[in-house]
């Protein structure tokens, strides 16, 4: 605003007025009414420039957010499909523990044929695979010493149990599967060899397997002794 409320270039124009009616004075005047042109081209450059700061502050803000935004739904998609994945393998290993449960039930109704069943397969199992990596997998030379040959034994017997927790499953289904079998020879065997009872056939055949499997472990561990 210029003097007495009127707009700056109202002032300026009336400046100009006075300059063609006196010379010193006009001159001054004029000199006045540069400084003041200045002054507004300067505040005018600082208001611009703070404009154009404020700008880029909102384009790095807006970028900000654009980057913290995708990063979030990066996130919260693969926490999705780990969550999902987790989800599928629990279900999965729910499925496999209700379908060993109800085959355990069913290879139950055969009692102890059910059972001996059950037995001779594990004993097949832990047999093969002993022997499968003991002379296969991870064989060794003779002649490591007693306390090296007991050691491997350990090892060996602990990887075959861990693959026995795989093949539960499959080992209860071909128990059931021979069930009826196993039932018929248990009572063959316990005519044929004139046995009180089922119940001592089974016991004599549960120990000759146990005792087969202890006396193969001892040979094939002081062999390599």
């Amino acid at each position: 605003m210029g003097w007495h409320g009127e707009p700056w270039h109202v002032g300026v124009l009336s400046l100009h007025s006075k300059e063609e009616e006196g010379g010193g004075g006009g001159r001054k005047l004029r000199w006045v009414g540069t400084e003041i042109l200045r002054t507004l081209e300067f505040r005018l450059s600082i208001l611009k420039k703070k404009e154009e700061e404020e700008e880029g502050s909102l384009d790095r803000l807006a970028r900000s957010l654009k980057h913290r935004s995708l990063v979030y739904d990066s996130d919260v998609h693969n926490g999705s499909a780990d969550h999902t994945g987790s989800f599928e393998k629990d279900e999965k290993n729910r499925g496999g523990s209700l379908m060993l449960a109800e085959i355990l039930k069913r290879l139950k109704r055969y009692g102890i044929s059910g059972i001996l069943s059950y037995g001779l397969l594990n004993t097949v199992y832990y047999l093969t695979a002993f022997l499968l990596v003991w002379f296969y997998v991870a064989p060794a030379p003779g002649k490591m010493g007693y306390m090296a040959a007991v050691e491997r034994f350990l090892k060996i017997m602990a990887m075959v149990w861990a693959g026995s927790q795989v093949t539960k499953l499959v080992r209860a289904g071909g128990a059931l599967a021979l069930a009826p079998v196993v039932d018929r020879g248990l009572s063959w065997f316990t005519a044929k060899f004139k046995f009180e009872s089922q119940g001592k056939a089974f016991m004599v055949v549960v120990g000759f397997c146990f005792g087969l499997a202890v006396v193969l472990f001892l040979i094939v561990t002081l062999l390599w002794a």
